[in-house]
């Protein structure tokens, strides 16, 4: 998605810088063609630098969006040092990469609140949740047990709880229950296929 965000941004930026606003020298559509092409993929390759792929970020909230605007101006503030560089060999419209940079941020920002919004909606339905368990039936476990029972957009669905002051099968909150002992963990891990342990 964030792809089509960013080609949807470069090609947003070319309409407005070379169509819309006054511009005086010569328009090579091939070269800028070829220019956001290469873009393209030098963007994914920052945006993926700044951790924007890793499965721990995504849906992150603030977080992500401080990495999305970091990643944008990253990879916007080295395509200028670049273009800079090489000057006799790119040509370019700095008032087109500065009207990039700041479509590519607005539109993968809004991108993945959107798609935030679509997981959520698809977690509240029981989809797309990382099953994990719960290590400690004291207070602060069943407190956090019951929170997370409570908030579907953590993406967690609580398969039980492990403890080994309490026999299996032990009520301890919402409706979960002692699944084992701290010496069944990685048994139990592999069993209920546990992705996450809190």
């Amino acid at each position: 998605c964030d792809a089509l965000a960013l080609l949807l941004a470069f090609q947003l930026a070319l309409l407005l810088r070379f169509r819309l606003l006054p511009y005086y020298a010569e328009v090579n559509s091939a070269q800028n063609l070829v220019f956001v092409l290469a873009l393209l993929p030098f963007f994914l390759i920052v945006f993926a630098s700044q951790r924007l792929y890793d499965r721990k970020l995504i849906f992150g909230g603030l977080r992500e969006y401080v990495h999305v605007i970091t990643a944008g101006t990253l990879a916007t503030g080295l395509t200028l040092i670049a273009t800079l560089l090489l000057r006799d060999a790119v040509v370019y419209s700095r008032g087109w990469l500065l009207l990039a940079w700041i479509f590519a941020i607005a539109l993968v920002l809004l991108e993945r609140f959107a798609f935030r919004r679509l997981v959520y909606a698809l977690r509240a339905r029981g989809r797309l949740l990382s099953p994990a368990l719960i290590v400690g039936a004291n207070a602060e476990g069943r407190a956090l047990a019951a929170h997370l029972l409570q908030w579907s957009p953590s993406g967690l669905h609580i398969a039980g709880v492990v403890d080994s002051s309490l026999p299996p099968g032990s009520p301890v909150a919402g409706g979960l229950v002692v699944r084992g002992g701290l010496e069944q963990l990685e048994q139990l891990v592999d069993e209920l296929a546990i992705e996450e342990l809190i």
